[in-house]
This record gives C-alpha cells, structure tokens and sequence, in this order.
C-alpha cells in the first residue's frame, strides 16, 4: 500500500498504522531503562562536557571533528544496542554527511562562512538520529522535512528531557545491580592501583615513561574552576542529547505531530491558482535567461581563466557581483519552496510546475557557478590559500 502527496510517494506508515491500533508511543509511557540506557547516560555526560569544552565556545579546529565522530560513534553504537537502528540508505547517508561536515573543521577554517556550518552540522547531527530510528514523520525524508526538524530539535529532547536521570534507575533493577555496581568497582579500584603503581614506575624509569606521563599530562592538565564551568554546561547538553537518542530508540513522545495533521496543514498552504505559479516562476527563470545571455562573454571568461575586457585588476572582477550571486541563489531556493508549497496543483500533477523547478535550480547552479569561477581565478592568478 503506499500514499501520493506533494510529489513524493510515501509508504505507508507502520507508526500510523500502529496508531488505529492504539500502540503508538505516548510521552505519558513510563520511560523503562535497563543497563545499556545507564551507560549511555553516562557516555551522554561526557560527550556534553567535550561539547562545552570543545565544541561551544569555539566551534574550530579538531575539536569539533572528534566530538563529531564520538558523537555518531556513540549514538549509533545505542541503537544498534537498542535494537531500533533502522539501517536504511538515508541513515547512512546522513552518518557519512553529518561526519563530513564535523571533519571540515580539522581541515580548514571560513569564519565568515563558520555560522552556516555550524547550524548545518548541529541540524543534520540531530537529524541523523531521527533517521537512525526511523521516526520521521513520513517514514522518510520527503516534503516534510521541515516537520521532521521541528520534532527532532524541539520535541523529542525536551519531551524526554529527564530520562537520562531516571536511567540511573536501572542500577536497581534485578539482575542489573550486580554489573552496574562491578563497574564503579572496578573503576574505583583501577584508578586505586594506577595512583599507587604510576610513582613505583617513575622511579625504575629510564626516560621514556616519563615521556609518556608527560604527554598524558598535558592532555588532562585541568584547572579545578575550568572543569567547574564545562561541568555546568555540559549538564543541560547531556540531557538534551540523551533526551534525543533515548526518545527516538524507545519510540517515547515521538508523535507530536501526527501524519493526518501535517497533511492537513501542508495542504491549508496551498492557496494559489496555479497559473499565479507558473507565471511568477516563469517571469523570475526569464529574467534569469536574459541577464546570463546577453552577457555571455563576460559572464563565463573566468571558466576559460581569462579575464574580460575592460577588467585591468583580478580582484575587482573577482568580487563584481559576487556576493548579490550568491544572494540571489539563496533567494531562488526561497522562491522554489514556496512555490511549490503554496501552489494548489502538487509537483506531481503538473508538468510545468516540474519544468520550472528543473529550469530555475539549473540557472541557480549555474549563478553559483559562476560567482565561484570568478573568485578562483583570482585566488589562481595571485596564488593565495583558500582562506
């Protein structure tokens, strides 16, 4: 069985069809830890200190790349332990993108570009847990998307936003208090011997040991205050994050926004006739046509590494228009979605709808194009780094 809305083919949804049977999930359902939520917990506590360290106040360097790579590593590991890790094509996906995204900090630094990466990497980062346990709305990613987000990022951490605390219970539980307590036996009593053994070990050591304690040392170096003030903020960030995972692994407060409902309030948009639609797309992808054509030469010599005539300084082409380019390709995104959000006739049904999608995200990839040839034969001619 399968639905058709807003251009996209939906299957059908087991989470709403679990809903007529009266099993979908309810934030009012006790929140039922076992061992594998406790230590989750736990490794949530300090993936929020190494976000406050790391990750807050900075947003630069290594730091974000291994807080990102801890992170996925972390959350996929629970699911899979959860048994709710979907493993479908789009989570994957998501996985590789949201990873990629964290490692660019490693790689090169772009303040003027450091806001967009940060919110890019924190939506897709949260997003890829909805995916990872197959929540969405929809059951997929699709039109609904911007749904998706809102339930990701909003209600589902701060509908299950004490978890993480009434994990600590399963430390009680029969069967469980055993291994729980022969952890923090066994961490109380290694960090007991490593205390006595590392100063016998200094003693009967040659250099290189000390080499070694050294480098650690430098690592862990800590200020009592400073740890304070991570501590402090890392508090919240575990609970939102373990909020997050454990609402979306144990399916708890997850239906905020029901399928039906956010059909019907997409469908409440759709107040244009769709030759208001046509039209305005039309005119806009015209305008385009005959402003890249009736300057064709001009407009794509930086392709061919030439600089146009009349231009006697690189950088002043360079930055002719640059940045209206890459307003105007961001608007374009603007006007594509809500064109066709608030066109009565769907994507789907309608041919020249799909046309003028097709032909203005061309001329947008084509603007976008463009402005970045003209800014790398500058950096070229001049050999300067990407910064």
């Amino acid at each position: 069985m399968s639905t058709e809305n807003d251009g996209a083919i939906w299957n059908v949804n087991p989470y709403a069809m679990a809903e007529t049977r009266g099993e979908l999930n309810d934030v009012k359902k006790a929140f039922k830890p076992d061992i594998s939520d406790f230590i989750f917990a736990l490794v949530a506590f300090a993936l929020g200190y190494l976000f406050s360290r790391w990750v807050f106040f900075t947003w630069r360097g290594w730091g974000v790349a291994v807080f990102t790579s801890a992170y996925l590593l972390a959350v996929t590991a629970y699911m899979i332990k959860k048994e709710a890790h979907a493993k479908t094509a789009a989570s994957w996906f998501w996985l590789v993108v949201t990873w990629a995204a964290g490692m660019s900090y490693a790689l090169w630094e772009n303040m003027g570009f450091s806001g967009i990466r940060a919110m890019f990497l924190f939506c897709s980062a949260v997003y890829y847990v909805l995916l990872s346990a197959g929540r969405q709305i929809m059951g997929k990613t699709g039109n609904y998307l911007l749904l998706d987000g809102i339930n990701a990022v909003l209600l589902i951490p701060f509908r299950n936003f004490i978890n993480q605390y009434l994990s600590f219970s399963a430390l009680r539980k029969e069967g469980k208090r055993g291994r729980g307590l022969s952890i923090f036996i066994g961490l109380v009593l290694a960090l007991f011997l490593l205390v006595c053994l590392i100063p016998m070990l200094e003693r009967a050591d040659s250099g290189g040991f000390k080499v070694v304690l050294g480098f650690f040392a430098d690592i862990f170096r800590f200020d009592v205050l400073e740890i304070l003030l991570y501590a402090f903020f890392a508090i919240p960030v575990a609970a939102y994050l373990f909020g997050l995972a454990s609402g979306a692994a144990h399916n708890r407060g997850t239906d905020a926004i029901k399928p039906e409902s956010a059909k019907k309030a997409v469908a409440a948009l759709r107040f244009f006739h769709p030759v208001t639609a046509y039209i305005t797309l039309g005119a806009v992808c015209g305008v385009y046509l005959v402003f890249i054509f009736s300057q064709a030469p001009y407009f794509f010599s930086a392709f061919t590494g030439r600089r146009p005539e009349g231009w006697l300084v690189y950088s002043e082409y360079a930055r002719q228009g640059f940045f209206e380019l890459c307003g105007v390709a961001a608007i374009n995104l603007v006007v594509l979605t809500v064109g066709n959000v608030t066109c009565k006739k769907r994507r789907v049904e309608s041919v020249a709808l799909k046309a003028f999608n097709i032909g203005l995200a061309l001329i947008t990839l084509v603007l976008i194009a463009t402005a970045f040839s003209k800014m790398a034969l500058y950096i070229r001619v001049y050999g300067l780094t990407m910064p």
